[in-house]
């Protein structure tokens, strides 16, 4: 007679397999396995120093992609990143004007046009009451609009070459002729990316910034205070973009009016791709540092990719495969997810 109750066999665990690489976010993986793509597509592109230099051109999206996520942990949505990275760029390339001697009050000035956009977008969230869909998209309008009347439609002056080097030097090392040089841009953005972590991770606002966006009715029960924490969450997310902008003008040299626009939908797809959902509540630093990443070697890959009878892709059908590749990217990571839960 069989026994009543048949031993039941353990269930493989992949986590467990795993073990330490389970917690290393979906995207390394996604980002890795494009590099073996663009590796045999062009096997130079996959070099040392070409993979430094990847770090160098994902800086400001990585940097704008930051403060994107925390808006996005807290449960919001901010749309005006774009409009002040143009502003930023605009702003300090007119007002400084190749004078070496400006760079410091101009980049202070910067970074509290960011800190005030990021304050009013977060007052108009809190205090009015505007979904951030809303009220980001018409402060992201107003933002624009100061740009084109402060640069009258055509910016001038230009960056000198001591605040350039920040996003255009290198830092050499003592095995230079291996791993290149460190960018110097990437060195900013890894700074930046190490002060976010620890205040996301070390700091009660990081706790209270998870709990407001898993669920806002229990976090102000809680004592925690909902609306400072939406506050200061579009507050970074401003400072976030206008150092952005000043490593994206420091990086062109002049200003311009057309290099934000793909900030704003790149910064939500890198947070996303990263494992930061729309719901808020959950979202990491690191995973939106890959996420940021993944998407400048998918477009490095899609320039060179050739297709049987096909060639290479035009820029239509390049937005097209960025699109779908999205797309599916975030289909299986909310998977994934689901299954986890």
């Amino acid at each position: 007679m069989q026994a009543a109750h048949a031993e039941e066999k353990p269930r493989l665990n992949i986590r467990q397999l795993l073990g330490p690489l389970a917690a290393v976010p979906g995207v390394y993986w996604a980002l890795v396995v494009l590099l073996i793509l663009l590796g045999i597509q062009s096997p130079r592109s996959v070099e040392p120093t070409f993979l430094l230099d990847f770090t160098r051109q994902a800086a400001a999206l990585g940097i704008v992609a930051i403060g994107q996520t925390v808006v996005m942990i807290a449960g919001g949505l901010d749309l005006s990143v774009g409009a002040i990275v143009i502003l930023v760029d605009v702003v300090a390339a007119q007002m400084i004007n190749n004078d070496p001697g400006l760079i410091v009050p101009v980049v202070l000035l910067c970074l509290a046009l960011g800190v005030l956009i990021g304050g009013i977008n977060g007052l108009v969230v809190t205090r009015l009451r505007v979904a951030p869909f809303i009220a980001t998209l018409g402060m992201s309008s107003v933002v624009l609009g100061a740009a084109l009347v402060f640069s009258q439609g055509a910016p001038r002056g230009g960056i000198p070459q001591e605040m350039r080097i920040w996003a255009t030097g290198f830092f050499n090392l003592w095995s230079a002729e291996w791993f290149g040089a460190i960018p110097r841009a990437a060195v900013v953005w890894a700074v930046f990316t190490v002060v976010m972590v620890l205040l996301l991770r070390r700091t009660i606002f990081g706790r209270y910034l998870y709990a407001v966006g898993a669920n806002k009715v229990s976090a102000h029960v809680s004592g925690v205070r909902v609306q400072l924490i939406t506050w200061l969450s579009y507050v970074v997310s401003g400072v976030s973009a206008a150092i952005a902008g000043l490593v994206l003008a420091a990086y062109i040299g002049v200003g311009t009016l057309k290099l934000g626009d793909d900030y704003m939908l790149n910064s939500i797809a890198a947070a996303v791709l990263g494992g930061t959902p729309f719901e808020g509540g959950r979202g990491s630093i690191i995973g939106t540092v890959g996420g940021a990443l993944f998407l400048y070697v998918l477009f490095s890959l899609l320039a060179v990719l050739e297709l049987p009878f096909v060639g290479k892709l035009p820029h239509g059908g390049r937005l097209i495969a960025q699109g779908v590749i999205f797309i599916v990217a975030v289909a299986l990571y909310a998977r994934s997810r689901r299954r986890a839960s």
